[in-house]
C-alpha cells in the first residue's frame, strides 16, 4: 500500500533533524538540492510505511 516511500532527512543544526515524506524520487530529490543549496546537510531515504489502524 505505502511501500517505496521517500524521506528526506534534513539535519537543521547539530542536534535536531526535519524529515519529509513524498511518493516520488523526483520530489524527494529535488528537496534534497534544495536543503542543499541552503548549506543544509540532506538525504533521501527509501522507507515502507505500514498501516497500523484506521479512523474513521
Amino acid at each position: 500500500m505505502l511501500s517505496g516511500v521517500y524521506v528526506v532527512v534534513v539535519e537543521v543544526d547539530g542536534d535536531h533533524a526535519r524529515r519529509r515524506v513524498y511518493l516520488s524520487l523526483t520530489a524527494a530529490q529535488r528537496a534534497q538540492e534544495r536543503a542543499q543549496e541552503r548549506g543544509q546537510t540532506a538525504e533521501v531515504v527509501l522507507c515502507s510505511l505500514d498501516p497500523v489502524g484506521v479512523i474513521l
